[in-house]
């Protein structure tokens, strides 16, 4: 597991909400952080993520075919762990 993925995971078990809320919040920065690593994008910590990135993301899931609803929930989740800049 990359260093940023156990950093967003662990910023998942700090913020509030049940364990499925916690557990989604990990589903969605294990996707994440895969879809850096795939883009060769090397960033270590949350704090070195930028606009960029997440539209990137945002744009490749777009293009999966998943709706733009639950791209809403993602960010909002990403927004629980301070990650959106």
């Amino acid at each position: 597991m990359s260093r940023l993925a156990q950093d967003m995971k662990k910023l998942a078990h700090r913020a509030d909400g049940s364990h499925k809320t916690v557990h989604d919040r990990e589903q969605m920065a294990q996707r994440f952080a895969h879809h850096l690593l795939a883009q060769n994008i090397q960033v270590t910590s949350t704090s070195q993520l930028k606009a960029r990135h997440i539209a990137g993301y945002i744009h490749e899931r777009l293009a999966q075919g998943i709706s733009l609803h639950t791209l809403q929930n993602e960010n909002n989740r990403k927004k629980a762990l301070n990650v959106c800049p």
